[in-house]
């Protein structure tokens, strides 16, 4: 019996194991599930003609809604990269421009990931550029995880409150913003966009001289 006691023990604590991973687990999958639906349920019309503020940064209209950008030029910033040098905006002037808000617990970010970095290796002769910005601050860890998951091989940015700011507060996510070789941005969308729309949008961008 004493030499039962033991073994009874460890058994308990490998069951209480096996418990408590699947219950973290379920967690987990419930923050992601609630995460994927509220990103689901941020695919918005922008308004039109809501114009940036004078300092060529940009606010949320009244309604809640991104400001537009369209047709403005993209507000410049310099941010360092997870993975690789640091990011002058404005350098990349003379190619087009994929910018994208994302961050690490946005389901639908990681869907449109992948199409990026595709559509960065199918028009890498003509220039075409993505840039992803994090808006969660995620370790490196993290980051390397997402870039495994989704094959996001472009570079990813340090988000921070100015650049938000300058792009609308970035309420929505995932946000992305087309910009022309000229440096304004010519579409913007917020929520998860379809495929179809992401290449609709590159087509614009590629387009421009």
């Amino acid at each position: 019996m004493k030499r039962a006691l033991p073994t009874l023990a460890i058994l308990l604590a490998f069951c209480a194991l096996i418990l408590w991973a699947g219950w973290h687990n379920f967690q987990r999958r419930m923050r992601e599930h609630a995460a994927q639906m509220q990103c689901l349920g941020t695919h918005v019309d922008l308004i039109p003609g809501a114009a940036p503020t004078p300092d060529n940064g940009s606010a949320a209209s009244d309604s809640g809604a991104p400001a537009d950008l369209t047709n403005h030029p993209a507000p410049d910033f310099t941010l360092t990269a997870y993975n690789g040098p640091a990011v002058k905006l404005s350098s990349l002037r003379g190619k087009p421009v994929i910018l994208n808000f994302w961050a690490t617990w946005c389901a639908p970010c990681k869907v449109e990931m992948p199409w990026f970095a595709r559509a960065r290796h199918a028009y890498s002769a003509q220039g075409l550029e993505v840039l992803g910005v994090a808006e969660d601050a995620p370790s490196p860890d993290e980051v390397q995880q997402v870039v495994a998951r989704t094959g996001a091989d472009y570079p990813l940015l340090h988000g921070t409150r100015d650049v938000a700011h300058a792009y609308g507060g970035i309420d929505y996510l995932p946000q992305t913003f087309y910009i022309g070789r000229d440096g304004k941005v010519l579409a913007q969308t917020a929520g998860l966009a379809s495929e179809n729309e992401v290449n609709a949008n590159i087509q614009k961008i590629l387009a421009t001289q």
